[in-house]
């Protein structure tokens, strides 16, 4: 699905309710920073209430409200869409998020959710939805034309870029919008695959949600995506990552991205601060960076070209790296990954 055949610089809502200064809100996140799609007018967060996006999340340095409801917002703003901006393990819409959504549907505004619990799965809110005429978009409902991976990426002449990880939530998708952004400013004709219901809502030129894909069909929609944008006359492609090929949770989906995008050129997202996999209820550690480095280039042709971190501190506690470290915070570092990228995928 491609959001741009719907919205464009629409005003949109973001509910985040207790969630908008943790890292389970990197989809809202996401969408104020950087979409193209929605121009974000109020979150509704009733912990934050009365005060702006500026002041809970310092990084976004955006003066947008935060309302304590729906009802609240509406009041206030003018908004078309209400976005589910959270991504909490399992992907479960919170029980106490319905009457907020049945708020939300019976001012006429659309719902787009990126959760793995479907909305148009809910009779009551599916009911009240067509009643009022407005449309349910649940991002994460796979693609009906599914096909295995054969490798067809290689056959053409797409140069491939592959932001991946050591974690999950460690600034994959961050990394490739900015890169994609970048490049673009700078006249090249580059391309965005998004694979995650946060890419999808900042405007990619093709992506699907592919952790709800059926595994023997996740290389195969990742592929086809990437041909598709070759296919458009852009190159290189910028792909987004999803997990870490060592994480036990989502290594399959890892893998199978990479073997569908197929790239040349890989760039490596770590926090070396975090000792301990996200997400999890047990603790299990993360490995050496070097470890994922070492499996991503064993199970593909790809060269892991750079690592990427998020801060100068960070930057700092990188050491004996053999490969460019890039602190994706500051903006010569980050033009100076995109060259060193550019002169890979031409052979410098």
């Amino acid at each position: 699905m491609n959001l741009k055949d719907y919205y464009q610089d629409t005003p949109g809502l973001i509910i985040t309710h207790d969630y908008f200064d943790t890292k389970n809100a990197k989809t809202a996140h996401g969408i104020i920073l950087y979409s193209e799609i929605f121009n974000v007018v109020g979150v509704v967060d009733r912990k934050f209430a009365g005060n702006r996006v500026c002041d809970v999340v310092p990084f976004i340095k955006k003066d947008i409200p935060i309302y304590s409801s729906v009802k609240e917002a509406l009041d206030n703003v003018n908004a078309k869409v209400l976005i589910l901006g959270v991504a909490p393990p399992g992907g479960r819409l919170p029980t106490d998020w319905l009457d907020e959504i049945k708020t939300t549907i019976n001012a006429g505004l659309d719902v787009i959710s990126g959760l793995h619990m479907f909305l148009s799965d809910i009779p009551e809110i599916a009911e009240l939805a067509d009643a009022r005429g407005v449309k349910l978009i649940d991002l994460r409902k796979p693609p009906s034309d599914l096909d295995i991976g054969l490798q067809r990426v290689r056959k053409t002449n797409a140069k491939v870029v592959l932001c991946m990880g050591t974690d999950c939530v460690v600034g994959k998708r961050s990394a490739t919008t900015i890169l994609w952004k970048l490049a673009r400013q700078k006249g090249i004709n580059v391309g965005f695959v998004a694979t995650g219901q946060t890419g999808l809502m900042i405007g990619c030129d093709a992506g699907a949600v592919i952790d709800r894909i059926p595994s023997d069909f996740v290389a195969g929609q990742v592929e086809k995506m990437v041909l598709d944008v070759f296919n458009k006359g852009k190159n290189p492609i910028f792909v987004e990552g999803q997990g870490a090929l060592l994480h036990p949770s989502y290594s399959g989906v890892t893998l199978s991205l990479l073997h569908g995008a197929d790239p040349q050129a890989v760039v490596l997202v770590h926090d070396p601060q975090r000792k301990q996999r996200m997400g999890l209820s047990v603790e299990l550690p993360i490995p050496d960076w070097r470890e994922e480095r070492d499996l991503i280039e064993k199970l593909s042709r790809a060269k892991v070209i750079a690592l990427c971190v998020w801060g100068e501190e960070n930057k700092t506690l990188i050491k004996d790296s053999d490969i460019p470290v890039f602190d994706l915070t500051n903006q010569d570092d980050a033009e100076n990954l995109l060259e060193l990228l550019m002169d890979y995928l031409e052979g410098k």
